[in-house]
């Protein structure tokens, strides 16, 4: 089903149309299917095994519960909100607590638990965040390698002083907001020393001990894909695009 029949089933499953929620429910059971199958570690039989009936609510609740204003897609979500429900289920059972999977109103509707709900977002957007600083960290190292740096190396020449540590990002700062200094940067994979010399009152010593530091810097400061390591290292937004 394409993204936007998708997304337009799913905004009138939620607004009541129950043979919208049946549909995607019919054309998603092998979905489900695979990822309950997934987590028991064999087929299931969707007549006796309980992970499906546990698959089949939690998708019917991330039908309710999807919000495309979050970023992810439908399918990542619901992948996250089964796994969930299949891991409480299982703690449940192992400590003899069964309780109620769902909340149900005076009419015996089926309603969202917005404390599950709010739950699994948290636990989808932790598992993306990790995935995103993860992607951001492997396009990073593979920057440093062009200029011979790597994490390690890098850490080792950090300056240890604010003052320094102010200069050095006043530096890559420079050059990052810069594109004929980033592009000489970039095609000799050295610092461009006599105009930064000139534009910061820096001597050349102290720019060339702090070069991993400044290049490692201006990387993270010219693009804008490097969200999370710009505010591990306290960066401000970037100073331009690549070029």
């Amino acid at each position: 089903m394409p993204d936007h029949d998708l997304a337009a089933k799913i905004r009138a499953a939620q607004a009541g149309d129950t043979l919208a929620r049946e549909h995607l429910i019919k054309t998603h059971q092998d979905f489900i299917n695979a990822i309950a199958s997934r987590f028991k570690g064999q087929s299931l039989d969707r007549y006796n095994d309980d992970e499906w009936s546990i698959a089949l609510l939690a998708f019917n609740e991330a039908i309710e519960c999807f919000q495309e204003q979050h970023g992810a897609s439908f399918r990542s979500y619901a992948t996250r909100v089964i796994n969930h429900r299949l891991i409480d289920a299982a703690r449940k059972e192992k400590r003899h607590r069964y309780q109620p999977l769902e909340v149900r109103n005076a009419e015996g509707e089926l309603l969202p638990n917005p404390v599950e709900t709010e739950l699994s977002w948290q636990a989808f957007r932790e598992t993306e965040l990790v995935r995103e600083r993860t992607e951001e960290i492997r396009a990073f190292e593979a920057e440093l390698s062009a200029y011979g740096i790597s994490f390690q190396n890098l850490a080792k020449t950090c300056p240890q002083h604010s003052d320094t540590r102010a200069r050095l990002v006043q530096v890559a700062s420079l050059i990052a907001a810069d594109p004929a200094l980033r592009r000489e940067l970039k095609r000799t994979k050295r610092l461009p020393l006599q105009a930064l010399c000139q534009a910061t009152g820096l001597s050349r010593k102290v720019l060339k001990s702090g070069r991993r530091f400044i290049i490692a810097l201006t990387i993270l400061l010219a693009a804008d894909e490097y969200v999370h390591l710009r505010d591990f290292f306290d960066l401000p937004s970037s100073g331009g695009e690549k070029g």
